[in-house]
């Protein structure tokens, strides 16, 4: 409700309206979200993420148009913003002549598996091989991202089991058992 007060969506601080756009639509509230940030892109903030956040909204509410120009916008800033790339994948096919297999190839080849975001780039690598039915390389591009990102996860399971048992531990029935007894 704070972020679209009146006096948030008639400031003339169009980097506030920005910065509480993104927070919105991380919080999958995309039609509010949508509200400031075409409010603060109307206003001339220009920034890849809230591009890349316009489309993912705007494709949330089911304007791929819209979603496919905001992406487009991101991506003709920094051709390499690996978000916006999945995203458009998953919105539309390449277009005539569009080489997204080639051109997501030459990015991973640039960015190597150890960046943060190669993953990502390899499961969209795996749509678009799935998308040409050329199961082996979409299995192999799928096989790879799953096993780069499991690298990335941190998971020690010493660790979650003792949270299981402190909250098995402190339920309301285990502490109702201690006094009667």
């Amino acid at each position: 409700a704070c972020a679209l007060h009146p006096a948030v969506l008639n400031s003339p601080r169009i980097g506030v309206q920005a910065e509480l756009g993104k927070l919105l639509a991380g919080h999958y509230m995309p039609v509010a979200a949508l509200q400031l940030l075409d409010r603060a892109r109307a206003g001339g903030y220009r920034h890849p993420t809230v591009d890349y956040l316009t489309g993912l909204c705007r494709m949330h509410v089911g304007d791929e148009p819209g979603a496919a120009q905001a992406l487009e916008a991101a991506l003709a800033e920094v051709p390499d913003h690996v978000p916006s790339l999945r995203t458009l994948s998953k919105l539309r096919p390449p277009r005539e002549g569009e080489d997204r297999i080639g051109q997501l190839q030459a990015l991973r080849q640039r960015l190597g598996d150890g960046h943060e975001q190669a993953p990502m780039l390899l499961y969209t690598l795996f749509a678009e091989h799935d998308r040409r039915d050329e199961i082996r390389q979409a299995w192999e591009a799928l096989e790879q991202a799953m096993r780069l990102r499991r690298a990335q996860v941190r998971y020690d399971a010493t660790a979650e089991q003792a949270l299981f048992d402190f909250l098995g531990a402190t339920r309301p029935e285990a502490a109702e058992g201690e006094g009667d007894g």
